[in-house]
């Protein structure tokens, strides 16, 4: 599990405590919708999260939510993704 994996799972598992849901079995291949829980509100708020966890804007629009179903999609995406400040006018 690479840090950027274990920094997004520690951020999941407290927004599924915060929310009242189950955490404990929950591992960066558990698929977010299908086995943790979360629904596209949920989602959503987690990933704001994770944007002020990782200290830096994520392009949401970059993104693919339906390829976002496990924490290793998503750190691979958030690697992969822009910068949101690399699009902000100067």
């Amino acid at each position: 599990m690479s840090a950027l994996q274990a920094q997004l799972l520690d951020v999941l598992r407290g927004t599924l405590r915060d929310e009242g849901l189950p955490d404990e079995g929950v591992t960066v291949d558990t698929h977010l919708f299908d086995e943790a829980g979360v629904d596209s509100l949920l989602l959503i708020s987690f990933l704001l999260m994770v944007e002020a966890e990782l200290q830096r804007p994520i392009d949401f629009e970059s993104l693919d939510f339906r390829d976002l179903t496990t924490i290793r999609s998503l750190a691979s995406a958030v690697e992969e993704a822009p910068d949101a400040t690399a699009h902000s006018p100067a």
